[in-house]
């Protein structure tokens, strides 16, 4: 057999047929012979092995000699061919995460160590929704074409899938003899966590009978990956005894249901993934943040952190950033005393009380009864 045929370069292939080239069919009646047909079958292994090196649809010629006990026949002419090797479907391929948009995943199939001995010409992806075990399996199929760049990049891309779902993924590959074993099986998301809320601020309302907690986090316009809960947590610092020490231990209380006010969260519109600023605010009373489970005194800085949550799960915590004094009931006024009077008026005098409860003092209520009076219902 010759795979060079500029050289007619021609090598032996006997030692690797595995049928036995032996012909004992001549019959010699009335010096007249006849011959039947000999064959050769070499694997394929053998073809693409030393010393042959025979790549798929290598060109290739053959030529025979026929051998008896006295000589060698003159070598018959060399039948030239396009010799196609055999093949076998291509190894596994892996599959790796691209990307995803609204409602759609992109996956990329990466070739086996072994194409079979044949040019890959397709990929397939099949994939079907994790809670469905496999019983809905569905498919996309990427052949090579006169686009070669998108076939050479092996990226496909799955559409029309459930946002919000988890899917299961796999490819295989496929040559001239058919598609191969698939890939293991590759869980991805139709949808992401959102990302971590931002300019966390703690202060106190105009009338300063409430705590608001607000903060900015950034939403995405596609069913399922929106924003559909915030919660706030306040931050509790207690000393603790820890392995025989005192220490400062810091934790987190949930108080979300205590929120007078709750992000307005609106459902944004499908395939628009552009993301946009939302804003979130939450008000708590101040007499809520002085009892349990909280139990903060007048005028203790309030600090919060803020997670955000969709169908696919909770945010990075916010940064715990600035905080605020906790407005209370100002302290009792002190060196109360009447100063002077006349006979329709008293001038009265007061210190100032020793805290004012987390917030600017705005007024003093005096409240006043005439003694002996049958109408002693006091008066402010």
């Amino acid at each position: 057999m010759n795979n060079n045929l500029n050289n007619q370069v021609y090598t032996n292939v006997a030692p690797y047929c595995e049928e036995n080239i032996v012909n004992n069919n001549f019959n010699n009646v009335n010096n007249a012979q006849t011959v039947a047909g000999t064959t050769c079958t070499i694997s394929e292994a053998n073809l693409r092995a030393q010393p042959f090196y025979l790549p798929e649809l290598a060109s290739v010629s053959c030529q025979i000699i026929a051998i008896n006990a006295q000589c060698d026949s003159v070598a018959s002419v060399g039948a030239g061919a396009v010799m196609p090797v055999l093949a076998t479907p291509p190894d596994a391929p892996t599959i790796q995460f691209v990307a995803r948009s609204c409602g759609s995943i992109t996956v990329q199939c990466n070739p086996g160590n072994f194409d079979g001995g044949a040019a890959i010409d397709a990929y397939i992806v099949n994939y079907y929704q994790s809670n469905f075990n496999n019983q809905a399996a569905n498919s996309v199929q990427l052949v090579q074409s006169n686009d070669d760049n998108a076939f050479n990049r092996r990226q496909l891309t799955v559409n029309n899938l459930n946002n919000g779902q988890a899917y299961q993924f796999s490819c295989a590959s496929r040559n001239r003899i058919g598609y191969g074993q698939a890939s293991a099986n590759l869980e991805i998301n139709v949808g992401i966590a959102p990302i971590q809320p931002y300019n966390v601020m703690t202060s106190t309302l105009g009338d300063y009978s409430n705590v608001a907690v607000t903060w900015n986090y950034q939403d995405l316009n596609c069913p399922g990956w929106a924003v559909n809960q915030c919660t706030v947590a306040i931050q509790l610092e207690r000393n603790q005894v820890v392995n025989g020490v005192n220490q400062v231990v810091t934790s987190f209380t949930d108080a979300t249901q205590y929120c007078v006010e709750t992000p307005d969260i609106a459902p944004g519109a499908q395939n628009n993934l552009q993301r946009y600023v939302a804003p979130g605010v939450c008000s708590i009373p101040s007499s809520v943040l002085t009892a349990n489970p909280f139990g903060f005194s007048c005028g203790e800085s309030i600090y919060a952190r803020v997670v955000c949550q969709n169908i696919i799960g909770a945010s990075v915590p916010s940064t715990v950033e600035n905080g605020a004094s906790l407005p209370c009931v100002p302290h009792q006024v002190s060196q109360f005393t009447c100063t002077d009077r006349t006979i329709n008026s008293i001038s009265l005098s007061w210190a100032e009380p020793s805290h004012d409860g987390g917030a600017p003092l705005t007024c003093y209520q005096i409240t006043y009864t005439q003694i002996g009076s049958f109408n002693n219902q006091p008066q402010t």
